[in-house]
């Protein structure tokens, strides 16, 4: 029985070293996979290329920049959790 409770423990002891080991890998941050795509600009753009079947169904409109803060308007409450907090 002395014996088969040293296999028990041993195994158990492996088991939790391996799952340290696991878990002590460095993951490296990579701010460029976080960058939006390049923007792409087309110059001389011929609007020949596509026609409608009724146009007047789409009126052309000007787009104009706006500068905007980013912020986010929602309802809602923030609460600490008490089941996290330190001592």
């Amino acid at each position: 029985m002395n014996r088969q409770t040293f296999k028990v423990r041993l195994v158990l002891v492996c088991i939790s070293l391996l799952l340290l080991f696991n878990g002590c890998g460095k993951v490296q941050a990579d701010p460029t996979a976080e960058l939006p795509p390049a923007t792409k600009v087309v110059l001389g753009f011929d609007v020949s290329v596509f026609s409608v079947e009724h146009p007047e169904q789409f009126p052309i409109a000007t787009a104009t920049g706006q500068a905007a803060a980013p912020e986010l308007v929602v309802t809602g409450a923030v609460n600490p959790d008490i089941s996290r907090t330190s001592r």
